[in-house]
C-alpha cells in the first residue's frame, strides 16, 4: 500500500504462445516461464493434437486457451494475444513460442523480475537477448499498449522510441533446433509470403532482408545476393541495411567473387561505419585473393573496432552480430596474410591476440 492509502493493484505477468501442432514443445516451453507468471495463454492457431493436453499438465490452473484462427498473419495472431493479456488484466506480457525456452538467471524470483520490469516508468518493451548475443527480441511488453506488431512473417513490434526499448540483461531465451523437414516448411512458408510482401512493397527493406534470409536458407546463393541488394540499397533501419550488406559480401565469397564482396562491405560502412563484421569480411575476401596489404588493413580496422581492441568503446547493438568478428576473427586474418608478407614479430603478435581474443568471448580466463 502506497503511503497516499491508494491500495495498487497487484502486478500480473502473462505470457502468450502462439501454437499450432507443437506437442513436443510445449511442455518445456511452460516450464521454463511458469514460476514467473500469473497466467499463460495459449493461443490455438488450429491444434489438432495433444498441444493443449500437454500444456495444461504443464501450467496447471495457470493456462488458459483462447482460439485464433491461422490467416498467415504472424503481426495479426500476436496482436490478438497482446489483446487478450490486457483483457485479463495483466501488467506485463511475455511472448515465447513453444521451440523457445527463457532463462531468468540472476532474477531467481518473481519479485525480482517484477522490480526489473518496474525501474522505469516509461519503459513500454523489454529486449531479450538470445543464448548467444547474436540478436535480440522483444519479449516483455507493458500492457495495455500503444505498441503494435506488423508484418505477416518476421513480425516487428512498431511504437517505441528506442529511450522505452531496454535490454533486459538479466534474462536470456534459445530456441530450439528444428529438424530438416520443419525448417523446409517454414523457409517455404516464409517465401510464400515474402515474395508477395516485396512484390506489393518493394520499396519496404526489411521485406528484402527476410527475402535474402530465406532463399540463403534454401541454398539459392544467387537470389539471396539480389535481395540483399535490394536491402541495402532502399532506405530503412540503418542496421539493418548495413547488415544486408554484409549477408551480400558473405553470398559473393561463397560464390567466389571476392573483389566484389569487399566492395559489398565498403558499401555497407556507407551506412554504418560501426560494423565490425563489414572490414572483417573485406579483410577476409581480400586475403583470399590474395591482396595481402588489403587484407591487413581492413582487419586493423575491424580488430579496432571490435571488443577485445576497444571494449571501453563498445556500441550496443540490437541484434544482428557475428560475435567472432568483433573478437579473434580480424586476428585470424591478420596471422596468416602478416606471415606470408615476411612479417614473422607482427604475425606472432596477432597470433597472440587471436588466442586471447577468442578466449574472452568464450568466456574464459585470459593468458599472457
Amino acid at each position: 500500500m502506497r503511503s497516499d492509502g491508494i491500495r495498487r493493484r497487484p502486478v500480473k505477468i502473462v505470457a502468450t504462445i502462439l501454437s499450432g501442432n507443437s506437442q513436443s514443445l510445449v511442455s518445456d516451453a511452460i516450464v521454463s516461464v511458469r514460476d514467473y507468471m500469473d497466467q499463460l495463454l495459449l493461443i490455438d492457431t488450429g491444434i489438432t493434437d495433444e498441444t493443449v493436453a500437454r500444456a495444461e499438465a504443464a501450467a496447471g490452473e495457470k493456462l488458459k486457451v483462447l482460439t485464433f484462427p491461422w490467416c498467415d498473419d504472424f503481426a495479426a495472431a500476436r496482436n490478438f494475444a497482446l489483446n487478450a493479456a490486457s483483457e485479463f488484466n495483466a501488467n506485463w506480457a511475455l511472448t515465447i513460442d513453444t521451440d523457445e525456452r527463457v532463462n531468468f538467471s540472476s532474477l531467481r524470483t518473481r519479485d525480482a523480475l517484477i522490480a526489473r520490469l518496474n525501474q522505469r516508468d516509461d519503459t513500454m518493451a523489454w529486449m531479450v537477448a538470445a543464448a548467444d548475443h547474436s540478436y535480440a527480441k522483444e519479449r516483455f511488453i507493458r500492457v495495455p499498449t500503444s505498441l503494435t506488431w506488423v508484418g505477416r512473417t518476421h513480425e516487428a513490434l512498431i511504437g517505441a522510441s528506442d529511450q522505452a526499448r531496454e535490454l533486459l540483461d538479466d534474462v536470456h531465451f534459445w530456441e530450439t533446433p528444428k529438424s530438416a523437414e520443419q525448417y523446409r516448411h517454414k523457409l517455404e512458408r516464409d517465401l510464400r509470403i515474402l515474395e508477395t510482401e516485396t512484390a506489393k512493397d518493394p520499396g519496404d527493406a526489411r521485406w528484402w532482408y527476410y527475402l535474402g534470409q530465406t532463399l540463403d536458407g534454401m541454398g539459392e546463393t544467387e537470389r539471396a545476393l539480389e535481395a540483399y541488394q535490394s536491402c541495402a540499397r532502399n532506405e530503412g533501419w540503418n542496421e539493418q541495411l548495413a547488415w544486408s550488406s554484409y549477408c551480400a559480401a558473405k553470398c559473393l565469397t561463397r560464390m567466389h567473387r571476392f573483389r566484389d564482396a569487399e566492395e559489398a562491405a565498403a558499401y555497407g560502412l556507407t551506412i554504418d561505419a560501426g560494423f565490425a563484421e563489414l572490414p572483417w569480411i573485406a579483410g577476409w575476401a581480400c586475403y583470399q585473393r590474395d591482396a595481402l596489404e588489403q587484407a591487413v588493413a581492413w582487419s586493423n580496422m575491424a580488430a579496432n573496432m571490435g571488443e577485445f581492441a576497444a571494449r571501453s568503446l563498445r556500441r550496443p547493438r540490437v541484434g544482428f552480430r557475428f560475435l567472432p568478428a568483433w573478437y579473434e576473427a580480424p586476428y585470424d586474418t591478420l596471422r596468416h596474410a602478416l606471415r606470408k608478407l615476411g612479417e614473422f614479430q607482427a604475425a606472432d603478435r596477432a597470433e597472440k591476440c587471436f588466442r586471447r581474443a577468442k578466449q574472452l568471448r568464450l568466456g574464459g580466463n585470459i593468458t599472457v
